[in-house]
């Protein structure tokens, strides 16, 4: 029979109305996966006409998300074990804020790889801690949904980028394409 972190450490095991509260908050992690993942199909139009950028660029703008991402993933487990699981999901937040805004204020197609990269190491560390965290804190009757529950937030998030690149297109708004993500709560 298998346990949660709670129950294993000894602690007084979340209600679950608790349990479904830290969920939502979690999986948000699910849905600005999604979305950065979404969000550059409609910016990069967008960002080819402004700076100009030849197809190997744009390639590696694309590209450079799922490097960070890489990179994140290889760190989430060394810092969740000597931070916890919570905070690194804080940090991932903060990661994924600063990350949009660079994306949005990139000046250049270089500095837009490098906020990407930044952007991916959040993406990297969220896909790695928010499933594990979920799993620690949900009672055995409700981890499965709360799983899944992260899952359709990555759907989810691709479907609200889609119509955020349908909103934007118009004005060549790429920036606000990009930097939306920052817009949530933590």
């Amino acid at each position: 029979m298998t346990s949660t972190y709670a129950e294993r450490s000894g602690t007084q095991p979340a209600s679950k109305s608790t349990v479904v509260i830290i969920g939502a908050v979690a999986a948000l992690a699910g849905l600005l996966f999604g979305m950065d993942i979404g969000v550059i199909s409609g910016a990069l139009p967008l960002i080819r006409a402004e700076l100009a950028v030849s197809d190997v660029m744009r390639e590696m703008i694309v590209s450079s998300m799922m490097l960070g991402a890489a990179i994140g993933a290889s760190l989430s487990g060394v810092v969740s074990r000597r931070y916890g699981r919570k905070r690194t999901l804080t940090v991932s937040g903060v990661i994924f804020a600063l990350g949009a805004l660079a994306c949005a204020a990139s000046w250049s197609p270089e500095a837009l790889v490098g906020a990407r990269i930044i952007l991916g190491v959040a993406v990297g560390m969220s896909s790695y801690i928010a499933p594990i965290y979920l799993s620690e804190v949900a009672p055995e009757y409700i981890r499965g949904r709360l799983i899944s529950f992260y899952q359709l937030m990555i759907m989810s998030g691709i479907v609200l980028a889609y119509v955020v690149n349908a909103l934007f297109v118009d004005n060549g708004g790429w920036r606000f394409m990009l930097g939306v993500i920052a817009c949530r709560p933590f």
